[in-house]
């Protein structure tokens, strides 16, 4: 698969939303850009809702996959510094996660809860023409998002500290994502996550997503039990 190179002037900014806009657009996200219930979704990922505090004014908010036993995958500018990490099942659970890998220039990151009890998803690499959907968390229910995956990119951008240059791959993605979204999979029709949307155009035309290399090099270093601690993001 050959990638292309965005130039440096892309600008791209991150799908992150603060606790004061919950009650606002994030929380309040129409059906109308959901796939209809009638629709047969792909093989649904067990996606979550995290919260974390800590190390700025207000609470953030992300989405997370289930990549492995009590491990999940979700952006790193999300729980970057903060000291506590809320994840919220569908099924209403609030449960303690702790960052155990992190990488701030591929701005992802792998949180642990223990007793999580929720079945992993596979992942692997996008293969071309596949189908895909783009699984948020609205309300805190897991809808599929009607997404493209229009070209696999390196990303030209910065860490997420906004302190050196980075080049990101992943995909850049057609689909209507909205603050919060950050941390969502794009999973194929088998159930496969082939990446996490991470960012969002200016045009929010677009949108654009890490491939999945990142989250399998953090899983590896992933030890349940060790808290990882790095400085907040902006």
């Amino acid at each position: 698969m050959n990638a292309t190179v965005m130039p440096p002037s892309t600008k791209v900014r991150p799908l992150l939303v603060t606790a004061m806009f919950l009650t606002g657009s994030a929380m309040g996200c129409t059906t109308s850009r959901h796939l209809p219930s009638a629709n047969p979704p792909v093989l649904a990922p067990n996606v979550v809702s995290i919260r974390a505090t800590g190390c700025r004014p207000v609470a953030t908010r992300s989405v997370g996959v289930v990549l492995q036993p009590n491990l999940i995958a979700t952006v790193a500018h999300s729980v970057a510094g903060e000291s506590e990490v809320v994840v919220t099942t569908r099924d209403g659970r609030a449960l303690s996660g702790t960052v155990v890998a992190i990488d701030t220039d591929a701005d992802a990151a792998i949180v642990h809860v223990s007793d999580l009890a929720l079945a992993p998803s596979r992942s692997g690499p996008y293969q071309v023409g596949e189908r895909v959907q783009l699984w948020t968390m609205p309300g805190g229910d897991a809808r599929p998002l009607v997404a493209t995956i229009s070209r696999p990119v390196e990303v030209q951008t910065t860490d997420i500290y906004m302190n050196g240059a980075v080049s990101r791959p992943g995909y850049e993605v057609s689909s209507t994502v909205v603050a919060g979204d950050s941390g969502s999979p794009l999973v194929t029709d088998d159930g496969l996550v082939v990446g996490i949307v991470w960012a969002t155009g200016r045009d929010d035309a677009r949108s654009w997503a890490s491939d999945m290399t990142s989250y399998g090099a953090l899983l590896l270093r992933a030890v349940p039990g060790a808290s990882v601690r790095v400085p907040c993001a902006r």
